[in-house]
């Protein structure tokens, strides 16, 4: 697997991905167009939305995409000059990242850290030290977080069992995703069956009978 999150981590977030499939998913493969425009809480925003200064500040940030959240608004920006695959999965990755309430818990983590070590700073790069290592690896821990729940969303346990694909291949054709993200499903999906098929919400017994899978 790509994490090294706990079993009850894991089920957590595949009952959040599920739920925002539920909410915004109509078939399979994923429409992302048609994600974005059901998810009203969230403004969506291309590098190439503003001027060429923006594009450049954004390239900084990240080569595919990036999202923050303010008192007021969540905000989602992507790369739409990436490969199509990769502009889907880093618009769903960040969707993990404010659907799992991150940045809200990476605050708290970092105020945390302040109180315990007695520092007097609102910058996390003037931490040093162990803190810093702290720090950094909580973040990480949401990044995997995020990668999971966006593999999840892109092709979920139930919906790779109705088409049951010989190969990663299949399962990257069929869903249209990119290689990374076939080969760890398919992985993963193999490991789920071993397990016997367990189910984490009942979001997912609703998603297969309702959400069809079309295969080209």
């Amino acid at each position: 697997m790509r994490t090294t999150l706990y079993s009850s981590e894991y089920d957590y977030i595949t009952s959040i991905a599920n739920k925002v499939i539920y909410k915004h998913v109509k078939s399979y493969p994923v429409d992302i167009n048609a994600i974005m425009d059901s998810i009203k809480s969230i403004c969506f925003k291309t590098y190439s939305c503003s001027d060429n200064s923006f594009r450049e500040k954004s390239l900084k940030m990240s080569d595919t995409g990036y999202s923050y959240q303010t008192s007021d608004k969540k905000v989602l920006v992507y790369n739409d000059a990436a490969p199509q695959t990769s502009q889907n999965f880093s618009i769903v990755h960040e969707l993990g990242h404010l659907g799992l309430d991150h940045f809200t818990k990476r605050e708290l983590f970092f105020e945390d850290l302040c109180t315990e070590y007695n520092l007097c700073t609102y910058d996390p790069s003037e931490l040093t030290g162990i803190p810093l290592e702290n720090y950094n690896a909580f973040c990480e821990c949401q990044e995997k977080a995020a990668n999971y729940f966006a593999d999840v969303l892109l092709a979920p346990n139930w919906a790779i069992d109705s088409v049951k694909p010989a190969s990663p291949n299949e399962l990257r054709e069929i869903f249209n995703i990119g290689n990374t993200c076939a080969e760890i499903r398919f992985n993963s999906f193999k490991r789920w069956v071993r397990l016997n098929r367990p189910i984490c919400s009942q979001f997912e017994r609703i998603n297969r009978m309702m959400i069809p899978i079309c295969i080209k």
